[in-house]
Order: structure tokens, then C-alpha cells, then sequence
């Protein structure tokens, strides 16, 4: 398996001296490839999220929308320990983080709507390299210098945005607390949420 930073990705037999594409991207950069033994290949990018192509060679696509912290992601890898079969874990411009495996599962087969993310809160990075060290560690390079992370350790609690009710507008106006609602009326309830890291 090749891939190139334009976003191709190809596997090519020896066997056969032949070459399939299997991934192009429109647009961002290929970050790296990570082949689980089950066959699945992963694939990061710089803008365009996480790829999987699973056993059958059938693709699936994450991005923020279903819960990634960024877009813009490097290196990945299943760690050896007791995460190894359950997170994939991931650095990135938001810093380490580790998304279940299950709930990638999910989302890729419509049961689930977002992803289980569990964020380190570490330095950003968009580095492309990193080490799974056999005794459940990693170390991945930072603006701030490389970092060792023990995935042995309890993953921090994935906690959705607290949300606040900003504004309430009734028929298009700010709701006037004295004036009392009959009849058809359109009301619309503006939440706001802080955002994970970009």
C-alpha cells in the first residue's frame, strides 16, 4: 500500500506488477496510513478528517461533523494494551486523542450519529510521526517537544458541550416577557455551545 501527500492511495501487487487506487482525495493532504491485521486501512488527513477502508474495501469518511475534534489529523495507530482492540488513537492540531472503535463502527453503519472521542488536552501537533511503544505508550512530537502518553491510564470522560439557551424569538422578534402567546405563533430557541478545539 502507497500513499502520496496529493491524497492518492494505491496498492500495488508484486505478484502481478499491477496497482490499484483505492482513495483520491478532492482536496487536503494525506497524512498517514496505519494497516490494522484485520485489514483495515486507515488513512489521516490534513483537512479532510479520517478515512477507513474496512476488509471488504469498502471506504468510510469522519470528520467533525461526526465528532472529531479536527479535520486536520497525523499520525494514528491501535497502541498495544489494554486500548489496543477498543481506540484508535490519533495525533493531531488539537493535540492526542482516542476514538472507540465501536463507535466508528457505528456511525459507519448509520446506528450511531456522533463518535466517542476521548481528548488528552496535550500540544498541538500535525506531525505525521509517532511511536506505539509495546508496554501500552506512545510518543508523538509536539510544537512543545515529543510528549509519552500511557494509554494504560483511565481515558478522560468524552463530555458533549454544555449548552446555553441564548435568544428566543417569537415571530421573528425577541420574546417581550409582558406579552402572553394565543393563537399560532412560530417560536424559535437559539442554543449556543462552546466548540471542541479546532
Amino acid at each position: 500500500i502507497i500513499g502520496f501527500e496529493d491524497g492518492c492511495v494505491f496498492t500495488f501487487d508484486t505478484g502481478s506488477m499491477t496497482r490499484t487506487i483505492d482513495l483520491v482525495l478532492e482536496e487536503g493532504l494525506l497524512g498517514t496510513l496505519y494497516l490494522q491485521p484485520d485489514g483495515s486501512l486507515w488513512a489521516t488527513t490534513d483537512g479532510k478528517g479520517l478515512y477507513r477502508r474496512n476488509a471488504a474495501g469498502v471506504w468510510h469518511h469522519w470528520t467533525t461533523e461526526q465528532g472529531l475534534p479536527t479535520n486536520s489529523l497525523g499520525w494514528a495507530s491501535a497502541v498495544p494494551g489494554p486500548t489496543e482492540s477498543t481506540h484508535l488513537w490519533i495525533n493531531s492540531n488539537a493535540g492526542v486523542f482516542a476514538v472507540s472503535f465501536e463507535s466508528l463502527d457505528a456511525t459507519a453503519a448509520g446506528r450511531g450519529d456522533f463518535l466517542d472521542c476521548a481528548i488528552l488536552g496535550s500540544p498541538e501537533s500535525l506531525a505525521g510521526d509517532g511511536v506505539a511503544c509495546a508496554n501500552g505508550m506512545i510518543v508523538v512530537p509536539t510544537f512543545e517537544g515529543p510528549i509519552v502518553v500511557d494509554t494504560r491510564r483511565p481515558l478522560p470522560k468524552s463530555v458533549p458541550p454544555a449548552l446555553s439557551l441564548g435568544e428566543v424569538l417569537v415571530d421573528g422578534l425577541p420574546l417581550d416577557a409582558k406579552r402572553s402567546l394565543r393563537g399560532i405563533t412560530d417560536v424559535v430557541f437559539e442554543y449556543r455551545a462552546a466548540q471542541f478545539p479546532f
